[in-house]
């Protein structure tokens, strides 16, 4: 058991130094232009977090170097792009939401019987 603690303990030093704070500088200032431009609320701001950190974390294994965290933070800008066109421009996010709101309705509604 004490043998794979290394392992894990390195594994999330590397998440946190090689993929979390680049993408996360990088989704930060892409957030910051655009609050510029455009009301941005709280949903879209963490979507936008978990999404372009997902992408880092997807292409990292691929990607080997001294320009490594650049990467990374060109990854997670574009995919949170990508993934906000889809979201946003196609309304998948009025979707979404309708499907968990009857999802919740009909659980509450077995749960009362």
């Amino acid at each position: 058991m004490s043998g794979k603690d290394p392992t894990i303990i390195k594994e999330l030093t590397e998440f946190f130094f090689k993929i979390f704070i680049p993408a996360f500088i990088a989704i930060s200032i892409k957030i910051a232009t655009q609050v510029k431009r455009e009301k941005m609320n709280f949903t879209r701001v963490i979507i936008s977090f978990i999404v372009g950190i997902g992408c880092a974390y997807f292409v990292f294994p691929f990607v080997e170097g001294k320009w490594t965290p650049l990467i990374v933070g060109v990854v997670a800008m574009s995919g949170e792009k990508i993934a906000e066109f889809i979201i946003y421009k196609w309304d998948i996010d009025t979707v979404l939401k309708t499907l968990i709101a009857n999802w919740l309705k009909i659980d509450l509604n077995k749960t009362k019987k």
